[in-house]
């Protein structure tokens, strides 16, 4: 779907001429003839945006406006009436309406305005993609959670499994915070060493230590005035987690090699995929740290519990991917839907990425069909039920890039190129994963 869009209009002349404007435009457009009937489409599919009439029938526009702000977010609304007044454009913008269009006015305008809005949401960074987007319910009040206390100042822990969407609700609450114009800095505790963390977290003077050659700011202070994020929170070192129980209460950090004390300005987001308070009970994580980091903490669902996004997520990958491999894929039959919805995703979100991306490398029409599904190691088959996530991305790049390479003759500059990386990273990759020229 080409940013979708719902009309809600009880004037049906005018809602069919507009629905039929905006798909010349290139949109894809649904119609409703009441706000109560607009709810069950909302239930149902996923909008970028409500044209809504405000003089509606049992529910006004306005009503609606404030329904769809709590319920859909990232769905913009625009307010259109016949009756404009100062009181009412005034009302719709404090709710959050994106715009409002007087009938009558050229519908050029309105155009505009559509354009525009939708324009900047579909440039907005992870936390306002489909990725954050949603039919579920107990996912939607996740994401309330996170908006009500992304305005306040409090420590947050999001707590969900590998590949849910915590580095995207971290992004969300940056966004809707009062930070959102100042850094965004995340830190994978669990990828870097003790030592290194320690470093990367506090910033080094020349010298501190064998390889200091120069000094260094940390990942507090490039975060100062802005959030700072840190993932994988249970693989901290105990050692660490008391240097930064004191850097939260004192907001104030010292460099490695220096006793110079720098004042530090950041909000705190952590998440883990463990659970900490059995770490706490068996002495693996500290119990005053762990109380300092979570003032509010929101469990993310995991996919296998929210299966009407499926769908939507996986037609926003099969696009993302197309366009990148400049292949024009864009149907998916409905015996894939069915093994998709059937399908148990123990890497969540990240494994359904991976899934659509493997089904549009491997999909030589325009329509992805089953037998695209069982070709040998694939992800849904049996084969791989206990294949680390790390092993399947690395055989789904291996067989991409192959893929790809074919495709070009094995000209590695117009691969690299597809690609969007070096052709000395594509060499390196090539060698890595042992390709050989077919």
């Amino acid at each position: 779907m080409n940013n979708p869009i719902l009309i809600v209009e009880d004037e049906k002349d005018f809602a069919l001429g507009l629905k039929e404007i905006l798909e010349l435009e290139g949109y894809s457009v649904t119609v409703s003839y009441s706000a109560e009937e607009a709810l069950v489409q909302l239930s149902k599919n996923l909008y970028d945006l409500v044209l809504t009439d405000l003089m509606l029938g049992k529910m006004d526009g306005i009503t609606l406006l404030k329904t769809i702000k709590d319920n859909h977010y990232g769905t913009k609304v625009i307010l259109m009436t016949a009756y404009a007044t100062v009181e009412n454009a005034v009302k719709a913008m404090k709710i959050g309406a994106a715009s409002y269009y007087v009938k009558g006015n050229p519908i050029e305008s309105l155009i505009d305005d559509i354009k525009t809005i939708l324009k900047a949401n579909n440039s907005i960074t992870s936390a306002n993609s489909p990725m954050i987007k949603t039919l579920n319910k107990d996912y939607q009040n996740a994401i309330n959670m996170a908006i009500k206390a992304a305005k306040t100042p409090v420590n947050i822990l999001l707590i969900g499994e590998s590949g849910a969407g915590k580095e995207v609700f971290a992004n969300l609450i940056h966004d809707e915070s009062e930070r959102s114009d100042k850094p965004f800095v995340a830190v994978n505790c669990q990828a870097l060493s003790e030592s290194v963390l320690e470093s990367e977290l506090f910033g080094h003077k020349k010298g501190a230590y064998t390889g200091a050659t120069e000094e260094r700011i940390g990942r507090f202070e490039a975060a100062d005035g802005g959030t700072l994020f840190l993932d994988e929170i249970a693989d901290l070192p105990l050692s660490i987690q008391v240097k930064l129980l004191r850097v939260i209460e004192t907001r104030s950090i010292e460099r490695l090699g220096s006793n110079t004390n720098i004042p530090v300005d950041f909000r705190l987001i952590t998440a883990t995929n463990r659970p900490l308070k059995d770490m706490v009970a068996r002495g693996h994580f500290r119990e005053d740290f762990y109380y300092r980091i979570n003032t509010v903490e929101i469990a993310i669902p995991p996919l296998r519990q929210r299966k009407e996004d499926i769908r939507p997520l996986a037609e926003h990958f099969v696009k993302i991917a197309s366009d990148q491999m400049h292949k024009p894929v864009h149907t998916i039959t409905d015996e894939v839907w069915e093994h998709l919805l059937a399908y148990d995703f123990k890497g969540n979100v990240r494994e359904l990425k991976n899934i659509m991306e493997r089904l549009v490398v491997f999909s030589d029409e325009e329509i992805i069909t089953a037998e695209h599904l069982f070709l040998k190691n694939d992800i849904l088959t049996n084969n791989v039920d206990d294949q680390p996530l790390k092993d399947f991305r690395n055989a789904l790049e291996k067989r991409y890039i192959t893929s790809l390479l074919e495709k070009n003759q094995f000209n590695v500059t117009k691969t690299a190129d597809v690609l969007k990386i070096t052709r000395r990273q594509l060499q390196n990759k090539i060698k890595m994963y042992d390709i050989e020229k077919r």
